[in-house]
């Protein structure tokens, strides 16, 4: 299983909000590309597309306005010019979708800035390929997250399966793609939520990710706002005044394989204009990580993975200034 984890942060400064960024992280063994699809007039980001490592994360900044969606793509095999296709999700242009859609099934995850607040939503309405979620900067509950963390390929319903070449499952299709009828694409006479109403696909959606959008007339439990004053007023904003204050942002995920739980990965993420040094102490008789510290440059993220049943503390260093290779001050 391939998860992509989607975490939305604002970046403000001291003129105000100006940007939005994307950290696009993969949490999972196998490589993923991410797929990234701007609206009409809006600029496009990364030419459209990126390659994600298994744990490696990408920063993505988009202007304040921007509306788009972001999926993921598997099975991809490209050449040094960025030529090939993919397995699920695959746009037809190669490494760089460059404006192009993802071919369905394929779980997005869809922005709206700023209009006059932010909208955003896990869509499912062109079926499943890999777990998304989207958790924004925020822990009071008034901008909530929106997980889909169940893979949905392993019960799949047999007439919605999407299969790879080995024959293994890949993708669950929706229904309006798998059966192409107005009846589950809500349109024609469908095209009103008093006629379109959920199905027994929709719901196996519904019931493995309660908060995506499962069919078109999904709104109310499946798309989700923060306006701008919350964001600014929150305790845990990323405010970033140079030379002032750094903010050091942890975000912790369990990294999983076939064999279950065996990690925990600590991302620390550098907010900020500035650098700061974190450094890790373990308790006693715990193993050391990172052999204590490590440098984060403004916007850099770093993955630490600790053994189960680690515990220690971690702080932020700043103002340092080391004069050799051997880190000594």
């Amino acid at each position: 299983m391939a998860f992509l984890y989607i975490s939305v942060l604002l970046l403000i400064s001291s003129c105000g909000i100006d940007a939005m960024v994307f950290t696009l992280q993969n949490r999972c063994n196998k490589t993923i590309w991410p797929g990234i699809q701007a609206s009409g007039g809006q600029p496009l980001l990364m030419e459209g597309g990126l390659q994600l490592k298994p744990l490696e994360s990408r920063n993505l900044t988009a202007p304040k306005g921007w509306s788009g969606r972001f999926w993921g793509r598997t099975g991809c095999t490209f050449d040094v010019f960025g030529i090939g296709t993919c397995t699920t999700g695959d746009c037809g242009s190669g490494l760089f979708c460059n404006g192009a859609g993802g071919e369905p099934p394929a779980s997005l995850a869809e922005f709206t800035l700023d209009s006059p607040v932010d909208f955003y939503d896990v869509s499912l309405l062109d079926g499943f390929n890999i777990p998304m979620s989207i958790i924004p900067n925020d822990d009071s509950g008034i901008c909530p997250s929106v997980r889909c963390e169940t893979d949905m390929n392993l019960h799949c319903p047999p007439n919605l399966v999407v299969r790879g070449d080995r024959g293994q499952i890949v993708a669950c299709k929706s229904a309006c793609t798998a059966f192409q009828s107005s009846e589950y694409c809500c349109t024609g006479q469908f095209q009103n939520p008093n006629r379109c109403k959920p199905t027994k696909y929709s719901q196996y959606f519904k019931r493995a990710c309660p908060t995506a959008y499962t069919y078109a007339f999904d709104d109310s439990s499946s798309t989700f706002t923060c306006r701008e004053s919350d964001y600014l007023i929150r305790k845990r904003v990323y405010i970033c005044l140079p030379s002032l204050m750094a903010f050091k942002h942890f975000s912790v995920v369990l990294l999983l394989s076939s064999l279950g739980v065996h990690a925990v990965v600590f991302t620390f993420e550098n907010r900020c204009s500035n650098t700061i040094w974190p450094g890790i102490q373990p308790s006693a008789g715990r193993p050391l990580l990172m052999e204590g510290g490590l440098e984060l440059k403004p916007l850099e993220s770093r993955n630490v993975t600790a053994p189960l049943g680690w515990s220690g503390r971690f702080w932020g260093r700043s103002g340092c200034k080391f004069t050799d290779a051997d880190g000594i001050v």
